[in-house]
C-alpha cells in the first residue's frame, strides 16, 4: 500500500537501506485472504558487521496493524511523495531557468563583443567543436575525435556583405590556458596552424584577450 519512509531510523544509515529488494519488502501491506489483514514492516536499526568482507545488517519491526493505521500510513506516504515530486519539479524548472539565463547572457555578450570594422588587428575567439587527432591511422587515414574547444585568431577584415570574417589563425586554447597550434587539431577541416588565413562566418566570434 505504501513504501517505508524509515521513520523509526535516526542518524546515518548503511548502504543496504538503498537496496531495492529491501525497499520493496518494507512498508505497509494488505495480505489478501478470505479474512484480509494488514502488516507494517519497518527498518528500526542498521549496522555493518562481520569479519573480513563487511556485512550489512538491518533489523526489522513487523506488526499487524488496523485499517485506520493503513489509511494513516498511506496518507503520510502520499503526502511525502507529493512533496518530493513537487521539489523535483521545482529543481527541474530552476535548472531550466538557470540554463536559459546563461544562454541569454552568453548571446548578449556575443552581440556586445562581436568584431566591428574598427577592431581589425584585434584578437577574436570562438567556442566551438574541434576535431582532435587520436594518434591512430586507419587504412592510411588519420582518425579524429570531436572535442569542445576555443579557437583563437586575429581579425583582418569583413567580406563585402559583412557576413564573413577574414581571420588569421593563432591556434586553440590548451589545458594550461595557453595557445597551441599545429596540424593535429582541425576547425571545420582546417588545421589550426598559426598564420593560416581563412574566411569564416562571423557567427559566434567575439573579441577576447589572448
Amino acid at each position: 500500500m505504501s513504501k517505508s519512509m524509515f521513520r523509526y531510523l535516526r542518524g546515518t544509515h548503511i548502504p543496504a537501506l538503498n537496496n531495492q529488494r529491501l525497499i520493496s519488502a518494507t512498508g505497509t501491506f494488505i495480505c489478501a485472504s478470505k479474512a484480509p489483514w494488514n502488516v507494517s514492516i519497518e527498518p528500526v536499526l542498521s549496522r555493518i558487521g562481520g569479519m573480513g568482507q563487511p556485512l550489512n545488517f538491518v533489523t526489522l519491526k513487523t506488526a499487524v496493524i488496523s485499517d485506520n493505521e493503513v489509511h494513516s500510513n498511506l496518507t503520510v506516504y502520499q503526502s511525502q511523495k507529493n512533496i518530493e515530486e513537487n521539489n523535483k519539479k521545482l529543481a527541474i524548472e530552476k535548472h531550466k531557468f538557470e540554463q536559459q539565463r546563461l544562454k541569454n547572457d552568453y548571446e548578449r555578450n556575443l552581440a556586445i563583443n562581436a568584431p566591428k570594422s574598427k577592431d581589425i588587428g584585434q584578437t577574436i575567439c570562438k567556442n566551438t567543436k574541434l576535431s582532435e587527432f587520436t594518434g591512430t591511422i586507419v587504412l592510411g587515414q588519420p582518425t579524429y575525435r570531436q572535442v569542445d574547444g576555443l579557437v583563437i585568431a586575429s581579425f583582418e577584415g569583413f567580406s563585402n556583405d559583412h557576413a564573413n570574417l577574414k581571420i588569421n589563425m593563432k591556434g586553440w586554447l590548451n589545458n594550461f590556458n595557453q595557445i597551441s597550434s599545429g596540424p593535429n587539431v582541425l576547425y571545420k577541416q582546417t588545421p589550426l596552424e598559426s598564420g593560416r588565413v581563412i574566411w569564416d562566418d562571423k557567427q559566434g566570434w567575439y573579441k577576447c584577450v589572448y
